[in-house]
């Protein structure tokens, strides 16, 4: 299993050309500020060919990669290989396979770099670090990769490579995996790029090649699920790249030294695209090993290690473990980096993982320092340490594929939501990546950029042209990315429906370079076109019927070119008549008469015919107007506020409200107009009255109804409180309160409210009567009012119920009938409190008791 210990022994000799540091202090870095997207010049209108051209798809002339996951590992050999570090030639060789030129390239003058100079700095592309990065990952063993690792920095620069080798007009296609270093440069083994012999077949036979690879394909991030090129490349999360060029040790590729087992891929921007500017990349360098640090590494290992299931280390997989190495380059270990492993799938180097990186952090930049090299797949691994004449041949390396020579490509043309468009509607808005992956430093510009839809995956000016766009002041640093954003696009209506794909081109004036301006392969986007539909059913047909004749309006519909108006004078669509076709949203219908109900239909007609009828508007052309009948204001109905209502008037389509403080027209003020039947004015004070008109109008007349008062309600305030009083039992009695504004009331006998029965009349009036009153009856009474602003209770009052007199006549009770009995009665009864002084026992003192009182004092009645 990978161990976390190490002893470092740093790697004698470490050296570089003193020209190479002078070449890297000046080389620019990519700049680190977000990726800022640039919005096309306004356009005038739509520039697309309204006429589609068919024609059949044209294969990839690269297009010949067997399906990725059938092809074997590269043969990865078991041996250490520990040839003295000392002896081996210090040179690197160059190889161009379109030319057949190899050729060595010797390092004279070896100096010390110094410490600042032995790495080059991460760069993280267009995505964001993923969340599952390799801080979250466990220690020793390998795992899986997420999809949303792979769609993201740190996993993506990662790559699964094919190589292949042709001997005596065979192929021999193998797998590795490699690591983004730069734009266009892939970090890799040597042996990936050069073979010198390997064994296939059953009996086992040894073919050797002792040459380069013919051509290398670059799959950063790879899914498992995409192919070979054409084949579903849209699904690839950062497409593909080819080289031609690679790059080796002398010692390796003259003698077989895996101590000098590494190796480069040069991505050519002739040829193919710089697939680094949007996954970003790893520095790389030579430093002290440190067995305290902890290592990582992202493979495609493709050996299968499980037989016979068969279901692991298919190459369809990126796999990453992390950990501490266990030795560091020596004169015993040669320049390798020893991993000690335990025997299984996830716990040992496996073919397949040949030439993936083994990085750490140096100045917080993930670092490449060694490539996956030798493994026994059980107990040990070793991986090559990058030296320091390698690390400066790749930086000239790097200077030779950026150049200096101004060139942007067109990279990952995508469409920001779903690939489903009707022919004749738009596409959603798109984004395309313009990079410029040299290190020159152009002056601001305009870029002219043109949008196509295309049967197949290559975009070119033969495709239908869409849109242009020009994107003005465009200011691009050298390695800088830059996020071009493409509005929404009108397909042509004639589209036959398929698949195809949207891509663009940028006018070759925009560079030195025209072949990598057009998105083509996995750079297009994929887009299913439907076939053109007819325009949508028209909603809210609304018919209004005017002096001069019925108005007719209804909703837009999006894509319409016009609209058809059907009239019929029932409601019956089939048997209606097209009288007009207009390209508004709104007619006037002249050619009716007043009275009869009219229904019209609207149909919306787009460029592939006309659509469905809508629902029914219907009115009636306006005639004689009348009069608005049932004028009525509230009285105090509302809290400083009048309602006002009224019947519609045949015929009107407003009315006009005036307001007077009297049954005076010519002293009123006009209000308001509305368009229904009610009115409602507010902010009036408090008991006011007003008198209202309601005069009804039309496009023909106008005519007004008979005027109402109405009273606004206020704040309540009681102007008439009950009274305290006494009454003798059996007897009736009163209570009598009223309140300003009040609209309903309520008594109370205490906290109960009261009702109507035979005990009880006028509770929810101003007047409570109480007949034959008892004991139970004593108490308090108050009164409860309310009204649209308000509530509340009158003052209290007292009942007080009195035994009836023992003998009615004797009204001073001093035991004789004289005049003293009809002086205190009169006291009593002009006094209006004395209970007895209700001598007939109605309920009042008034001269009905006068008359009683005399009756019984004159007959000496008791």
């Amino acid at each position: 299993m990978w161990t976390r210990t190490l002893r470092l022994v740093i790697l004698a000799s470490l050296c570089a050309a003193s020209v190479a540091a002078a070449q890297m202090s000046s080389r620019p870095n990519p700049p680190t500020d977000p990726i800022t997207p640039v919005n096309p010049d306004p356009i005038a209108d739509l520039q697309f060919v309204p006429v589609w051209h068919p024609s059949p798809i044209v294969p990839d002339p690269d297009a010949h990669v067997p399906p990725l996951d059938t092809i074997p590992p590269m043969p990865m050999p078991e041996g250490s290989q520990n040839a003295d570090p000392a002896v081996r030639p210090q040179a690197v060789m160059v190889y161009d396979a379109l030319t057949g030129e190899s050729r060595e390239i010797p390092i004279a003058d070896p100096d010390d770099l110094p410490e600042a100079m032995r790495s080059t700095p991460e760069f993280r592309g267009v995505g964001l670090l993923a969340a599952g990065n390799e801080y979250a990952r466990g220690l020793g063993t390998m795992v899986a990769a997420t999809n949303a690792e792979l769609q993201a920095f740190p996993a993506n620069p990662n790559c699964k490579l094919a190589m292949r080798f042709v001997k005596n007009g065979t192929d021999y296609w193998f797998s590795c995996s490699g690591t983004l270093t730069d734009a266009g440069v892939v970090l890799t083994a040597g042996h990936c790029v050069y073979t010198h012999s390997f064994t296939t077949g059953n009996p086992p036979v040894t073919i050797a090649i002792n040459d380069w690879a013919t051509e290398i394909y670059v799959y950063p991030g790879w899914d498992g699920a995409a192919q070979a090129p054409p084949a579903n490349t849209v699904s690839q999360y950062w497409g593909y790249a080819r080289g031609t060029q690679f790059l080796s040790n002398t010692a390796y590729i003259n003698n077989q030294d895996f101590n000098a087992d590494l190796g480069a891929i040069r991505l050519q921007r002739t040829v193919t695209r710089n697939v680094g500017m949007l996954t970003g990349w790893y520095g790389y360098g030579f430093t002290a090993c440190d067995s305290s640090q902890t290592h990582y590494n992202w493979s495609y290992p493709a050996e299968t290690c499980n037989a016979p299931l068969n279901t692991l280390h298919t190459g369809r997989q990126m796999y990453f473990w992390s950990g501490t190495i266990d030795g560091c380059p020596n004169i015993l270990r040669g320049n390798k980096y020893l991993i000690n492993t335990t025997p299984g799938c996830l716990t040992s180097v496996w073919g397949g993982m040949s030439g993936s990186s083994l990085y750490r952090f140096v100045n917080n930049s993930r670092t490449a320092l060694a490539v996956c090299s030798t493994s026994d797949r059980s107990s040990y691994a070793y991986y090559c340490a990058l030296t320091d004449w390698f690390f400066a041949q790749l930086n000239d390396w790097r200077t030779g594929t950026r150049t200096s020579t101004f060139d942007v490509e067109a990279l990952r043309y995508r469409l920001t939501s779903n690939v489903n468009v009707q022919a004749g509607t738009q596409t959603p808005t798109a984004t395309v990546t313009i990079s410029n992956a040299t290190d020159n430093d152009p002056p601001a510009r305009t870029f002219t950029l043109r949008v196509y839809l295309s049967p197949d995956n290559t975009i070119d000016a033969s495709d239908t042209l869409l849109q242009t766009f020009n994107y003005s002041n465009i200011d691009f640093a050298p390695m800088q990315n830059k996020t071009f954003n493409i509005p929404a696009l009108t397909i042509p209506v004639n589209t036959p429906a398929n698949n195809y794909w949207i891509g663009c081109v940028l006018d070759a004036a925009s560079d030195t370079n025209p072949n990598n301006n057009n998105t083509k392969q996995w750079d297009a986007a994929q887009i299913t076109i439907t076939p053109c539909a007819r325009a949508a059913q028209v909603n809210n047909v609304n018919a209004i019927g005017r002096c001069n004749g019925i108005d007719i309006s209804w909703d837009f519909v999006p894509g319409a070119t016009s609209y058809n108006i059907y009239r019929n004078t029932a409601n019956n669509s089939g048997a209606s008549t097209l009288i007009t076709s207009t390209t508004a949203t709104q007619y006037t219908d002249t050619g009716v008469v007043a009275g009869p109900t009219f229904y019209y239909w609207i149909q919306a007609v787009n460029a592939c015919g006309p659509g469905f009828l809508s629902n029914p508007g219907s009115a009636q052309r306006q005639g004689a107007l009348q009069p608005p009948t049932n004028v009525s204001a509230t009285d105090g109905q509302g809290c400083n506020s009048i309602r006002v209502t009224w019947n519609a008037s045949a015929y009107a389509y407003r009315y006009d409200i005036y307001r007077a403080t009297t049954n005076n027209f010519a002293t009123s003020q006009f209000r308001a107009t509305v368009f229904g039947t009610s009115y409602e004015e507010t902010g009036i004070p408090a008991n006011t009255t007003y008198w209202y008109w309601v005069i009804a109008g039309s496009q023909c007349a106008s005519a007004s109804g008979a005027p109402d008062s109405g009273r606004a309600g206020g704040a309540l305030s009681f102007y008439l409180q009950p009274q305290t009083h006494s009454v003798f039992e059996n007897a009736n009695t009163t209570f009598s309160a009223a309140a300003l504004g009040a609209v309903t009331y309520r008594w109370y006998h205490g906290v109960t409210a009261l009702t109507d029965s035979a005990h009880y009349s006028g509770t929810d009036t101003t007047t409570l009567t109480i007949y034959g009153c008892t004991n139970a009856d004593a108490g308090l009474y108050r009164l409860f009012a309310t009204s649209p602003c308000g509530n509340v209770f009158s003052a209290n009052s007292t009942l007080t119920v009195e035994p009836p007199p023992a003998c009615a006549a004797d009204f001073n009770g001093d035991g004789g009938i004289d005049g003293s009995d009809l002086q205190a009665f009169f006291a009593a009864w002009e006094n209006q409190s004395d209970p007895r002084a209700d001598v007939n026992q109605d309920g009042g003192i008034d001269g009905a008791d006068v008359d009683a009182f005399y009756v019984i004092w004159e007959n000496q009645i008791c």
